[in-house]
């Protein structure tokens, strides 16, 4: 979306009202101390291509606001959005489009006073924040290095810049900055990019209440966004190896018209249309209504960050299947939660998935030892995790 008019060259007046009230001498304490963080990330929770990196910044924020911090997310405008809005006691202030986000985050940021925290969420483009801010207090997360062939496909003409500031320029700036990531795979990554000063924390997940489901139905489900990244061309693929009586649910938005029909043809051309499933966009409920009936979770993904969809399905009893590549082997312990094969090799992710829906008695050995493993990842555990790296500055 391009923001035109006053909103794309100044902070709109509710904006401006928004961030005066936090400089105001007799604000309450918790705006203009070290109580208050100042959160910026590419999108706000409520932006309709929100992902991972979205619900990390929501669940660690609410949850901070709850302790009484006073929360400030920037985040870029989308088609709809108010200027300014609270969410779970956050002010959410949105600002610019997809390129001067970072420009109305420098301007937002010198309005508020320098004692704040700092989570600079970076999503291949950093906040530049070691540039106009010297705040020891300030902390980054990086979720996942993005491929530069990924880059290629999605902007083409500046995917060069963006890799360059990606893998070049940003592990030089935030050499400094504490850098939080998710997995032990992407710290390895961030490691072979330069950065040093990295530290891991957990992303966590919503816990179903109760036991696992002993009456799933005979269905798989693979979770989006659907992007050719993604792979889920594989992943429908891998699933035709299964007979009549599964049906495979795909959750999430198509990226593209174009890629949508790809796959539609191709579950047409396998003869299955009538067990592929696109279920699009669902609310929280129906998502983790889904997971509890579903049997088995398929990925094809190039690679994660950590892959919350797949945790999320272990927790509610929903063994993986997928391929052995950075952030997926984080989230799915390989023989224990789950069935890894070799990337790329589809017959391999189809025998793999062909295993488990014959095999009941191993389907219901990884059910449980999923949604075990996955305690260790609710959200309260998550956050803790932050808070602990927050007090130690």
């Amino acid at each position: 979306m391009i923001v035109s008019g006053t909103e794309s060259n100044v902070l709109s007046t509710s904006v401006q009202y928004e961030l005066k009230t936090i400089q105001r001498s007799e604000a309450p304490a918790a705006y203009k101390n070290e109580k208050t963080l100042v959160l910026m990330n590419y999108m706000d929770i409520k932006n309709p291509e929100a992902g991972g990196a979205e619900v990390y910044c929501y669940e660690i924020g609410k949850r901070l606001a709850k302790e009484g911090y006073r929360i400030i997310w920037i985040a870029r405008r989308f088609k709809n959005s108010k200027s300014t809005e609270n969410i779970d006691g956050m002010t959410v202030v949105r600002l610019g489009n997809q390129l001067t986000i970072y420009l109305h985050a420098i301007i937002a940021y010198t309005r508020i006073r320098q004692k704040s925290y700092i989570l600079d969420s970076i999503n291949c483009i950093p906040f530049f924040t070691p540039l106009y801010s010297k705040n020891k207090k300030r902390i980054a997360i990086i979720h996942h290095i993005i491929p530069l062939e990924v880059l290629r496909r999605k902007i083409p003409m500046l995917s060069p810049i963006a890799y360059l500031i990606q893998d070049k320029i940003a592990p030089i700036l935030y050499r400094n900055t504490i850098m939080l990531t998710n997995s032990n795979s992407t710290r390895v990554e961030l490691g072979r990019v330069g950065y040093q000063n990295t530290i891991p924390v957990r992303l966590g997940v919503v816990l179903p209440h109760g036991e696992r489901n002993k009456n799933k139905k005979n269905v798989v489900v693979a979770v989006g966004p659907i992007k050719p990244w993604k792979r889920l061309d594989h992943a429908i693929k891998a699933f035709s190896y299964l007979d009549d009586s599964w049906t495979l649910a795909i959750i999430g938005r198509f990226e593209t018209e174009e890629h949508r029909k790809y796959l539609l043809e191709l579950a047409k051309k396998l003869e299955i249309s009538d067990r592929v499933n696109f279920m699009g966009f669902i609310d929280e409920d129906k998502k983790y209504a889904l997971y509890n009936e579903a049997k088995i979770a398929i990925t094809a993904s190039e690679k994660e960050g950590w892959g919350i969809g797949l945790m999320e399905s272990q927790a509610w009893g929903s063994p993986v299947v997928g391929y052995d590549v950075s952030g997926v082997r984080d989230s799915v312990s390989n023989g224990y939660t789950g069935i890894l094969v070799p990337d790329g090799d589809v017959g391999a992710l189809g025998l793999a998935l062909r295993r488990l829906a014959d095999d009941g008695t191993l389907l219901n050995k990884y059910a449980d030892n999923a949604m075990n493993r996955a305690i260790n990842y609710g959200w309260d555990k998550a956050y803790l995790d932050f808070k602990s790296v927050m007090q130690s500055l």
